[in-house]
């Protein structure tokens, strides 16, 4: 038989003793004296920055590479970074009907030019000014250069508005240290424009593990 205030489904049990870095069972009603536990803190965007969330844009143009050569823009987390990224809004556009994909995976490298995240914030009020996360782009990837399977997929056209990845906050994408999501022109030889804006914060002692 449960006690008062105790939480029966495991999941929830794992989830507040990690959140809140608890040993033992059954943190509820431990919790319960001391705090309720509440999800409804986020008001706006501008309290991202009071919760140590900072966040970045980029956009970046590239230009059409030699035949056979594709255009790609990869945003990775370095190993090691104790950093958390969400990329909170992809779009992507091109001069010529294409297809886009989108990757997630693990790489260790870079693409041939490193794009600037310096004086990219989004919030006046921060004081990095240059991001953790290192971004990048190339024209001469050969095959689209997988770093893993397309997650998404969309066709564009010249003159009509690009596509977007990301519609409403659920289907925001975690970058943790180690990851990257790559943006990958699927048409050789053509010119692409991709903008992304991703949020970062260090990570918790208790998401460490």
């Amino acid at each position: 038989m449960g006690r008062f205030n105790e939480i029966l489904v495991a999941r929830y049990n794992r989830y507040l003793q990690k959140l809140f870095g608890i040993k033992g069972d059954a943190p509820v009603p431990i919790l319960a004296s001391e705090i309720m536990p509440s999800f409804s803190l986020f008001s706006g965007i501008e309290n991202r920055f009071l919760e140590s969330w900072y966040r970045y844009g980029i956009g970046i143009d590239i230009p059409a590479g030699a035949a056979g050569k594709n255009g790609q823009v990869r945003l990775r987390n370095p190993s090691g970074s104790n950093v958390l990224g969400v990329v909170e809004k992809v779009t992507m556009n091109s001069t010529a009907v294409l297809t886009f994909g989108v990757q997630v995976g693990q790489p260790n490298t870079d693409l041939g030019t490193l794009q600037a995240v310096s004086q990219k914030q989004l919030d006046g009020r921060q004081t990095n000014a240059a991001s953790n996360l290192v971004c990048s782009s190339d024209n001469t990837v050969t095959g689209a250069g997988q770093i893993g399977g397309d997650i998404w997929a969309s066709q564009v056209a010249p003159d009509v508005a690009g596509a977007e990845l990301i519609l409403e906050e659920n289907q925001e994408l975690p970058i943790l240290p180690g990851w990257c999501i790559a943006i990958v022109a699927k048409t050789a030889a053509t010119e692409i424009q991709v903008s992304i804006w991703w949020r970062e914060r260090f990570l918790e002692e208790s998401e460490r593990a």
